[in-house]
C-alpha cells in the first residue's frame, strides 16, 4: 500500500524530489473529502427490492466529493526556491491528472503584495479581492521559504496573508528550508505565528493534509 511505512518504507524527512513524488501524490489523495450528503442507491435499491419479493426500501450511500478545488501558490523568483518549483508543480499536476482535482496556481516572490500572479512569468496580475472571492472550499498550500529581508515583508503584505488564511481555513505553507532553521529568521517566524507552517518533505506534507482533513466536520 503505498505510502503505508508497513508496505513501503518511506523516509518522511526526505525533501520533496522526484524519487518520492509517487508517495507524496498518494498523501495528497488523502484531501479528497466525504461529504454529510447521500445518494439513492438505484441499483442497489433494486437488487434488494427484488430480492424481497417486491418490497423496494430506498438504500443510501454516501456521496464521496471526489472533485476537490485547490489553490496553489508558488514563490518562483529566487534562487533559493528554483530547486524546489519545478518538483511541485510536476506533483499538483499528477494531483490533478490522477484524481481530477480543480487546481489553480498562482505566482510570488517573496510575499504577496496585494494579490498574485496567474503565470509564471509573473505579468498577469490577480488582486486579492478576486482570490479572496473564490469558495471558502479550496485547500490552499503556499509553497515559499518565506525568509526574506524585513522590509519586504510589509504590514499590506501580512494583511494579505492573514486574509487568505480567514478566508480558506483548510490553508497550509510548505517551507523547503529545514524546520530547524525556522526560528533564527525574522520573516519566517512572523509568517508561522498565523499561517500554519510544515516542511516541505513528505512527513511535512502528510502532516498538512491531516491538518486539512481536521476542518472537514467543522
Amino acid at each position: 500500500v503505498l505510502g503505508d511505512r508497513q508496505f513501503y518504507p518511506v523516509d518522511r524527512k526526505m525533501p520533496l524530489q522526484d524519487d518520492n513524488i509517487d508517495v507524496a501524490l498518494s498523501f495528497l489523495k488523502g484531501i479528497e473529502e466525504e461529504s454529510a450528503e447521500s445518494l439513492l442507491d438505484i441499483p442497489e435499491t433494486i437488487r434488494r427490492g427484488t430480492k424481497e419479493g417486491g418490497i423496494f426500501l430506498p438504500v443510501e450511500r454516501d456521496k464521496l466529493e471526489q472533485r476537490v478545488r485547490v489553490m496553489l501558490f508558488v514563490d518562483n523568483g529566487g534562487r533559493s526556491m528554483t530547486p524546489y518549483v519545478r518538483v511541485v508543480l510536476k506533483l499538483f499536476s499528477k494531483m490533478k491528472r490522477h484524481f481530477g482535482h480543480d487546481l489553480k496556481t498562482y505566482y510570488f516572490h517573496n510575499s504577496i503584495y496585494g494579490g498574485a500572479f496567474t503565470d509564471a512569468a509573473r505579468t498577469h496580475f490577480l488582486p486579492i479581492d478576486r482570490i479572496l472571492a473564490e469558495s471558502k472550499d479550496h485547500r490552499v498550500f503556499v509553497i515559499g521559504d518565506a525568509d526574506m529581508a524585513p522590509y519586504e515583508l510589509s504590514q499590506g503584505s501580512i494583511a494579505n496573508w492573514e486574509q487568505i488564511v480567514e478566508r480558506f481555513p483548510r490553508a497550509v505553507w510548505l517551507n523547503p528550508q529545514r524546520e530547524r532553521y525556522w526560528e533564527y529568521s525574522f520573516t519566517i517566524s512572523i509568517i508561522k505565528a498565523f499561517f500554519p507552517m510544515f516542511p516541505l518533505t513528505i512527513g511535512g506534507l502528510e502532516r498538512a493534509v491531516l491538518r486539512m482533513n481536521y476542518y472537514r466536520s467543522t
